[in-house]
């Protein structure tokens, strides 16, 4: 006789008495292609939590939010949703419960939080979804100690530059100018930005995206019509 074993997953509740696995669970403030980073300014408001319904979903299920850990301490208080009379049952891709978390419940310091929807019974049976997390990023890139751009060794040696020194760039942008290179600093990440800037003015047909989490030692940056004075780059 063949028997087969369903392994317990390790998150789930001390109170739930079966496996049935609750909808995928999405945050629309992810920063697309960025998962789970999401924007800063959507670290101090409050937060937009998703979750597909899924088949055995009943009426009179309480849906609930759990931060950062699944126990009864973890619950997100006085946020939840009842599946009311009318709610799918089954699958519907076109149909998600909608849970918003209020800033001040969320503790959303810098680093990674981790998230899940809690659907509890009308007999107190507690099931979890699959944990998704969101990741808050405050600190500014370099820790106010950015590198300064590097230019030619003639732009270097005279700190001028001249019309010899002004190149036409087809790639990756189109532009008359200079390039600058940029060393890594501390925190360099993933999706940061670095902004060429001529004295306060940001150029920012210029910039470098790195979109990659292991860039090359130097960035290229580009200025237009740069001038010696004031030149530098702002990672954002």
């Amino acid at each position: 006789m063949n028997t087969m074993v369903r392994k317990a997953r390790s998150y789930r509740s001390a109170r739930s008495l079966r496996v049935d696995p609750l909808g995928v669970v999405t945050v629309p403030a992810w920063i697309p292609n960025f998962v789970p980073l999401i924007h800063k300014d959507d670290a101090v408001r409050d937060l937009e939590i998703r979750m597909t319904n899924w088949d055995g979903a009943q009426e009179g299920y309480r849906l609930e939010i759990f931060w950062d850990g699944n126990t009864p301490g973890d619950v997100v208080p006085n946020v939840f949703y009842n599946i009311a009379p009318g709610d799918p049952t089954n699958t519907d891709p076109n149909f998600y419960y909608t849970l918003t978390v209020p800033y001040d419940a969320t503790r959303m310091s810098e680093g990674t939080h981790t998230i899940w929807y809690g659907a509890t019974t009308l007999g107190l049976v507690t099931e979890f979804s699959e944990p998704v997390q969101v990741r808050v990023d405050l600190t500014a890139p370099g820790l106010h100690l950015l590198p300064a751009p590097r230019f030619s060794a003639q732009i270097e040696a005279s700190n001028l530059i001249s019309e010899t020194d002004i190149e036409d760039f087809a790639a990756p942008i189109s532009m008359r100018g200079v390039v600058g290179l940029v060393s890594g600093y501390s925190g360099l990440d993933r999706g940061d930005t670095l902004t060429p800037v001529i004295d306060t003015t940001k150029l920012t047909s210029g910039y470098a995206y790195l979109p990659v989490a292991e860039p090359p030692d130097y960035i290229p940056i580009y200025y237009s019509e740069a001038r010696p004075a004031g030149i530098n780059a702002r990672p954002t």
